[in-house]
């Protein structure tokens, strides 16, 4: 059963650079259930530019979240994966990412304390 989050909801932004071979940007933004530390939405974006791959992505993601998936399960998914962009980052979490996928789902385990 899926459980939406309130059309009002508090989220936090951070912005992780990715020294690949074209440098870019990403701005991960996760909000959780009120009075929570439980994600239920993810976004992702590269700079000022709108990727439809990773819109839909986190989309696709923060269902899951919603219907009570994982953080662990998105990383034994998504964990790792390899394709590009990809390299060393500002954080200090996820020094070295495999793909930007694998940057977001690293992150949010270890902003929330889970284990990888």
């Amino acid at each position: 059963m899926r459980k939406k989050l309130p059309i009002t909801r508090r989220g936090e932004t951070t912005k992780i650079e990715v020294y690949a071979a074209a440098p870019l940007d990403i701005y991960i933004t996760v909000n959780c259930y009120e009075g929570t530390r439980t994600p239920g939405e993810v976004f992702a974006k590269i700079g000022n530019a709108e990727v439809a791959w990773l819109d839909q992505w986190c989309r696709a993601v923060s269902v899951l979240l919603q219907r009570g998936e994982t953080i662990e399960k998105l990383v034994e998914l998504f964990g790792y994966t390899r394709f590009e962009p990809a390299g060393a980052t500002s954080c200090p979490a996820v020094k070295i990412c495999t793909s930007l996928v694998d940057l977001v789902v690293r992150y949010m385990a270890d902003k929330y304390g889970v284990k990888v």
